[in-house]
């Protein structure tokens, strides 16, 4: 199975070097040895110990998705709120990797929903995924639908959106998901599903009540950011749903303009 190699992941890995002294469990875990490592913990060996980036056993149990050596983690003492030097938590692994198993096993022995690694909430890298499961056990433990990764100021539901994830949108706004929420620079989930060309998306926001004539903070409309973005379909679909196709943004481009610069891109602006 692909591995992501997003934020958690990138610094889980970042720094590995000589592990502290003791890490035992941690260190078999690294190289996957679930064998060694359930060895050492009958052994009573620490399950706790980081290595010296901080990971510990329950960190490398999560990014494997090593389900029975997590529970022995666990039941052995590990916490399941201890961060790392960079300061993510197991359980932003087990959204990388969209495992609802693991994500549940994780809540219920006292692991935060909202905390994962920083300013990426785990509802949100779960959507990413798209994994519809992942997403449902965050919910049912009361993960916050609507929060948001600390740089641009985006949600889940524009993430799910943007990578064309149908069914976690489904999901989201089924939990309560802001359809109209904007991030820092404007976009609407519709918007970033306009961007993407993300027409399932599209379609399951648009029947839960999203606009199909969402703007930029320019005036651009969906459809125009379809179309620029060369979406010609999910462009069509829009106007076939209502969208308003003389609206014009600040400097007066309508989505005729629009198509017709996108077809004819060395032309210059008809205005």
């Amino acid at each position: 199975m692909r591995r992501p190699t997003t934020l958690a992941v990138a610094l889980l890995l970042l720094v590995s070097p000589a592990a502290a002294q003791n890490a035992q469990v941690a260190d078999a875990l690294q190289q996957r040895d679930v064998t060694a490592a359930m060895s050492l913990v009958q052994q009573g060996v620490d399950v706790r110990t980081p290595q010296a980036d901080g990971s510990t056993a329950l960190h490398w149990a999560a990014h494997w998705d090593e389900l029975a050596a997590a529970r022995a983690l666990l039941d052995a003492g590990a916490d399941p709120r201890q961060a790392n030097r960079y300061g993510v938590v197991p359980l932003a692994l087990a959204a990388e990797n969209g495992s609802a198993p693991m994500i549940e096993t994780l809540l219920a022995a006292g692991a935060d929903p909202d905390v994962g690694s920083p300013g990426e909430p785990p509802v949100l890298v779960a959507a990413r995924t798209g994994r519809v499961d992942a997403i449902r056990t965050l919910l049912a433990h009361r993960a916050d639908v609507d929060a948001r990764e600390a740089w641009h100021g985006q949600t889940a539901l524009m993430w799910a959106a943007a990578e064309d994830h149908a069914a976690a949108v489904r999901v989201l706004v089924e939990g309560g998901a802001a359809i109209h929420a904007r991030s820092n620079g404007g976009f609407t989930a519709m918007l970033f599903a306009a961007r993407a060309g993300a027409i399932d998306a599209a379609r399951v926001l648009v029947d839960a009540g999203a606009s199909v004539d969402d703007t930029l903070p320019n005036g651009s409309p969906a459809v125009s950011v379809a179309i620029g973005a060369l979406h010609y379909e999910l462009a069509a679909y829009l106007v076939s749903r209502g969208a308003n196709v003389r609206v014009a943004d600040t400097a007066g481009v309508t989505p005729l303009h629009a198509l017709v610069q996108a077809r004819n891109p060395g032309a210059t602006s008809p205005l």
